[in-house]
């Protein structure tokens, strides 16, 4: 690739970009779309001139023992998509000691495997997969492989990225799947698909494994299938719903304070005002991140909701803002309060590269308490500091901020 860009430098690996296809681009409309093709180009040419560049030689193989944990359903040509599950191969995969960093995220693409069918979803194809999709542990595989895997690695803004895409010729399972029995249950009640999904996270469930039910069809009397980023965004919105539900009976948040977490690399700032509900998302990416590569000025994404829900369903957050909504709801349960709430997602070029919506959840909702303050503009301004804001830009774009500016000059 002439004329490539390193954007992340790890001791195993590199992830380049390919620095011509973000020429003539509006890098302020690719920072609101990130890879949801509104522009019209199939694929994103951004996303898709990514490349991961390995140290060392990788083993390809065509018969793998190992574990299956996901499945991965398209969105692009719907309803005409193959299903492909992600494999990890037993004998190469990184230890699971190993510290959870951004780089071994990457070295355990180098090891996991994307086999698809060769025909088109069908109830066939899902009965094949029943066993993985439907436990709660990943489950020990076999898996014969038609062809070689292509050494390339799809990224995408809300699913984990794929890697070593290939079609499937013959699985077997080998292990036992793990099936709690309220998801048992679940499964087969008449309940709704939303209130199965509520009922699931409820008793615990985790999300990602509520999102491989419900887009395999598990999750309510319709049985119809979906896209895995569809079924994501769906399960987010209607889990943190069920939690605001709640938090608007918990007691109002006594004064501002901002709590803090970095997340494989990328910071997030949570703001908590003392005020009933309302929910804002802001992301700023500066330049040379990826999308706002050869900006000179930061790019800010901002996306907000009142107590009364959204206007417009999130249009310029898309997966990162319901996954940001769900963490801060989670935290909010975790302290019994409510509060007006406002997440700043920071990012830098060396971290810039998606890794899926669920990491965004992560950061939010695993965030600790960094400092109590006086007034909201002092938390606001600690929370740009923190994440590399521009602060006069931040406060005049906060919708919370001019709300709170105009009920004291009333």
């Amino acid at each position: 690739m002439p004329t490539a860009t390193v954007l992340e430098k790890y001791a195993t690996c590199l992830i380049c970009a390919d620095k011509s296809v973000f020429t003539g681009i509006s890098k302020s409309k690719c920072a609101i779309c990130k890879g949801r093709l509104f522009c019209g180009q199939f694929p994103c040419p951004i996303l898709s001139s990514l490349t991961v560049e390995y140290m060392s030689q990788r083993d390809i193989k065509t018969s793998i023992e190992g574990t299956a944990y996901d499945i991965v359903a398209g969105w692009e040509q719907f309803p005409n998509e193959p299903l492909g599950l992600v494999v990890t191969d037993n004998e190469k995969a990184p230890s699971e000691k190993d510290a959870a960093t951004r780089e071994i995220l990457i070295r355990k693409l180098q090891t996991t495997y994307c086999p698809f069918t060769n025909e088109p979803i069908s109830s066939k194809n899902i009965d094949i997969m029943h066993d993985v999709v439907i436990s709660s542990t990943p489950v020990q595989i076999e898996v014969e492989l038609d062809t070689l895997p292509m050494q390339s690695v799809e990224f995408s803004g809300v699913e984990e990225p794929i890697s070593n895409k290939c079609i499937l010729d013959k699985i077997e399972v080998i292990g036992n799947p793990t099936v709690p029995a309220y998801i048992k249950d679940i499964v087969n009640s008449d309940m709704g698909t939303e209130q199965c999904i509520a009922t699931a996270f409820s008793k615990g469930a985790d999300p990602d494994y509520i999102t491989k039910l419900f887009s395999c069809g598990y999750l309510g009397m319709s049985s119809k299938f979906l896209p895995t980023r569809w079924a994501k965004t769906t399960m987010y919105n209607t889990c943190s719903n069920l939690l605001i539900k709640d938090i608007k009976r918990m007691p109002v948040l006594e004064e501002p304070c901002v709590y803090y977490n970095e997340c494989y690399g990328n910071p997030y700032a949570i703001v908590f005002l003392p005020r009933s509900w309302e929910f804002e998302l802001i992301e700023v990416w500066q330049p040379s991140t990826l999308w706002a590569f050869g900006e000179t000025e930061p790019i800010v994404v901002h996306e907000h909701e009142t107590y009364n829900g959204i206007s417009d369903q999130a249009m310029r957050g898309g997966g990162s803002y319901y996954a940001s909504r769900l963490g801060v709801a989670e935290l909010l349960t975790k302290i019994n309060n409510q509060a007006a709430t406002i997440v700043m997602r920071g990012s830098s070029a060396c971290t810039s590269v998606p890794f899926g919506s669920g990491e965004i959840r992560t950061g939010v909702a695993e965030a600790k308490l960094y400092k109590w303050y006086e007034s909201p503009e002092a938390a606001v301004d600690a929370a740009c500091a923190l994440v590399g804001a521009p602060e006069k830009k931040i406060r005049s774009l906060s919708t919370i901020m001019a709300q709170d500016t105009l009920t004291r000059w009333f």
